[in-house]
């Protein structure tokens, strides 16, 4: 029998490839990026997309109640990252803090946001 050898390979989000932490290798695809609590995440959706403008939106208007903010946020992580990481994301976040805390997912949602920028540098 032989033994599986890990080879530096991460696998914290099972809807990324295995990616070397030799950065002197070319990726292929796009590329991962890692919030600051740790989360792993490549963006598979196109930020132009107006349903994501209109979750963001809805998301932060404070004139609507808490449960059609947290509905938002879910939509919008939904066309961001899609279902797999969508799910991966709150599985992080009840990691984090024991349950999945509609603030703590949207605070990681505007991070991923606010790193866009950088996933057009491929």
């Amino acid at each position: 029998m032989s033994k599986k050898k890990n080879h530096g390979y991460q696998h914290q989000n099972p809807e990324l490839k295995k990616v070397p932490q030799d950065h002197r290798q070319v990726e292929k695809g796009p590329k991962i990026f890692t919030t600051k609590s740790g989360f792993q995440y490549r963006i598979t959706e196109n930020m132009n997309d107006m349903r994501l403008l209109d979750a963001l939106v809805t998301m932060q208007d404070q004139s609507l109640g808490e449960t059609e903010r947290s509905v938002a946020c879910a939509k919008a992580i939904r066309y961001l990252l899609g279902e797999t990481q969508k799910e991966a994301l709150l599985a992080h976040v009840v990691k984090e803090y024991g349950w999945a805390r509609p603030d703590a997912v949207a605070m990681e949602l505007m991070e991923i946001i606010s790193n866009f920028d950088e996933s057009k540098k491929k």
